[in-house]
């Protein structure tokens, strides 16, 4: 069992107090976007092995190491032989708190071939780490689970729904894109059509555009007519000539209220708009940007992964699976065999075993404090705080007074 420390990513669109709340420490005034719970290079947690007990605020003389370097190190421990077998010597997920005050880039993350042929054609044609669009070899799907109110936007709407709203702007900079959403062909094609002649407008097209939006939109309200137009003029706020904005109109608007998820597949476009949560996905950092960023923009290498095929976003309910002995846990399905979210209502002062397989398990305090015993060592974590329990740790037992996110590798017969 490992106590881990997290690090914070402190980029530009975070919330400067969801985190801290959490963390019960002022803020700082500073952005804190997202904290990282996992072994990815480009930013592991530093692992300290508990090998008693551990109570928050106790010194520990044992060794701090990334935990990418314990995963690699001590493979069999913390990943188990099937993990390994199906995965690698690698740990599968990534858990992160997600803050978001302004808007995330609208972004698409690669299927699982396509991540491993670029990566490779990258990697052999000597492109530099700073330059790459691929990182790692991995696919990147993921969920994300309100804590706060969220806004989102996901997937593609159906043509004669989005042309309704990108019409009735009346811009003759859209022109094209009006006649891409009515023009032959599948509505798949269609929407290939006009996402990229949206995406290669010039900014005085977007300018124009947007400047109809704001004057024609006043009701920014969910319960609006199209609340697509009203996150549409949020966007132009901050990014006033970017294409995303009007290409945030060819999206499902999604609002997610507390213990709601959203499920992001590969090759799904989105953007996340605003507000809280955790967000649990396939251990990659590979991220294709189309806008509404100051970061590195690849519109051609996107429109070679998007899947154009309209349809509703994904949104995930929990189902109970256990209820008992002072435990409730929620499990969220999703078709990824990386990763399983479970939140977990402990109360008990008992520890009390959390039925699932074992293999490497992530746990986070959301709220309230508890205990993590393992079979051998166990650990108290106040919010903000996570363990890592290795499949050499055993069933998972639970104590305290607490609200747990709890992530493992899907069972097998989802695999």
């Amino acid at each position: 069992m490992w106590r881990l420390v997290n690090p914070v990513q402190h980029y530009g669109w975070g919330s400067t107090d969801d985190i801290p709340g959490v963390l019960g420490v002022a803020p700082d005034g500073n952005p804190q976007a997202e904290m990282w719970f996992g072994a990815h290079p480009s930013a592991p947690s530093i692992a300290i092995e508990v090998v008693s007990t551990y109570t928050p605020g106790q010194s520990c003389d044992l060794g701090a190491v990334p935990l990418d370097r314990v995963v690699s190190a001590r493979t069999q421990d913390v990943l188990g032989s099937d993990v390994t077998r199906t995965f690698g010597p690698r740990l599968p997920f990534l858990t992160k708190l997600l803050s978001a005050a302004r808007p995330l880039s609208l972004q698409v993350h690669p299927d699982a071939e396509q991540a491993r042929q670029r990566y490779d054609v990258e990697i052999e044609s000597g492109v530099l780490p700073e330059s790459r669009n691929y990182p790692d070899a991995s696919h990147k799907p993921e969920l994300l689970v309100a804590l706060a109110p969220t806004v989102a936007l996901a997937g593609f709407r159906r043509p004669v729904d989005a042309v309704v709203t990108v019409a009735a702007l009346g811009a003759g900079s859209l022109d094209e894109v009006v006649a891409s959403l009515r023009g032959p062909g599948t509505p798949a094609q269609q929407m290939a059509a006009a996402f990229e002649a949206v995406l290669g407008l010039s900014p005085e097209a977007v300018t124009a555009a947007t400047d109809l939006l704001v004057a024609q939109v006043q009701d920014l309200s969910w319960e609006s007519g199209d609340p697509s137009q009203g996150i549409a003029v949020n966007l132009a706020a901050d990014y006033p000539d970017d294409p995303g904005v009007i290409a945030s109109m060819l999206l499902n608007p999604v609002r997610l209220d507390p213990g709601a998820g959203l499920f992001v597949p590969a090759r799904m476009v989105h953007c996340y708009v605003s507000g809280f949560g955790i967000e649990v996905m396939a251990a990659s950092d590979n991220v294709l940007r189309a806008g509404l960023t100051s970061k590195r923009v690849d519109v051609p290498e996107l429109l070679s992964l998007v899947d154009t095929t309209p349809g509703p976003a994904q949104v995930v309910r929990p189902e109970v699976t256990w209820s008992g002995q002072g435990l409730t846990a929620q499990r969220y399905a999703t078709p990824a065999p990386d990763f399983e979210l479970t939140v977990v209502d402990v109360h008990t002062p008992v520890p009390t075993v959390l039925p699932g397989p074992d293999g490497p398990r992530t746990v986070v305090c959301l709220d309230g404090t508890a205990t993590i015993t393992g079979v051998s060592a166990s650990c108290g974590l106040g919010a903000g705080e996570a363990v890592l329990l290795g499949d050499s740790d055993g069933p998972l037992r639970l104590s305290g007074q607490a609200r747990l996110a709890v992530v493992r590798v899907a069972p097998p017969h989802r695999r």
